[in-house]
């Protein structure tokens, strides 16, 4: 009895706080974006370029990867497993994703420090601040799709059939990747150290992802650890609908939608618990 008790105590402060999620991103949409519209104005602040960095360094960075891999390595096709595929799709499809993750947790680590004079104020609502690290992240990820779609345009592979379900991969990427970015704001805002530890983490954890392996081609040692990497599933699903054309694990699928349900409504509920603390920190 006690732990039915539990369990519904349990999946009630999950709900109340997937709702309280949702309710701030819809109502507070437009203050997100006029933030996110101006994290990014403010990264490139005194350049020539200005905002246009943010869709040139994406940009630029993909075609470096394209150039490398593609023609000075020679890397072009690889037939680790039985399907013989374009590796540099491959790895573009991966790591355009994770370039979102890496730039999105790292601002939001240092968010709430970066911006104490709106967290003391009482009536300003805390919460949008990692919010509009995730979206000020997006032209990130919007160019390099667009730099993958152009480069199977010419490189003749064809678009996957799958493509039609990326704009659904996109929103779960994004409900992930808002959970993860409050419970690490919250976390940044009581240890400093956090910053520098997160930055040398995600640097690491590029390597131990399906981005720049093929897949069976692993070494041993590294196999179990790319298997269980949390980031692996969502890595994987955007393989799956660019390249492959075919789901090769339904169970990750669903693994990664539980993940990012998990993440929203678990990161949102430990951001709204610590942040009446804030103040006393910034």
């Amino acid at each position: 009895m006690a732990d039915k008790t539990a369990v519904r105590r349990y999946t009630a402060v999950r709900s109340r706080a997937l709702l309280a999620a949702c309710e701030l991103l819809i109502e507070r949409g437009p203050l997100i974006k006029l933030l996110a519209l101006r994290e990014i104005r403010d990264r490139y602040v005194g350049s020539m370029l200005g905002t246009a960095w943010s869709v040139l360094q994406p940009l630029l960075l993909m075609l470096v990867l394209i150039t490398i891999f593609g023609h000075v390595f020679g890397v072009r096709r690889a037939a680790a497993t039985a399907d013989d595929f374009d590796f540099v799709a491959y790895m573009i499809a991966g790591y355009v994703p994770w370039l979102m993750i890496g730039a999105a947790l790292q601002s939001a680590a240092g968010v709430i420090r970066a911006n104490s004079g709106l967290v003391k104020q009482i009536s300003f609502p805390v919460a949008v601040l990692p919010a509009k690290t995730v979206f000020a992240q997006t032209p990130m990820l919007l160019v390099g799709l667009a730099v993958f779609l152009l480069y199977m345009a010419v490189a003749g592979t064809g678009i996957s059939p799958l493509v039609i379900f990326l704009p659904g991969l996109v929103v779960i990427h994004a409900v992930l990747l808002l959970g993860l970015a409050w419970a690490i704001a919250a976390l940044g805002a009581y240890f400093r150290d956090l910053d520098p530890i997160l930055s040398n983490l995600l640097m690491l954890n590029v390597f131990l992802l399906p981005i720049f392996i093929p897949p069976g081609a692993a070494p041993a040692i590294l196999a179990p650890v790319i298997s269980y990497n949390p980031f692996t599933p969502l890595i994987a699903a955007y393989q799956d609908v660019l390249v492959f054309g075919v789901v090769r694990s339904p169970t990750s699928m669903l693994l990664l939608a539980g993940l990012a349900l998990a993440a929203f409504t678990g990161g949102y509920a430990f951001f709204r618990r610590v942040q009446t603390g804030f103040g006393d920190l910034v």
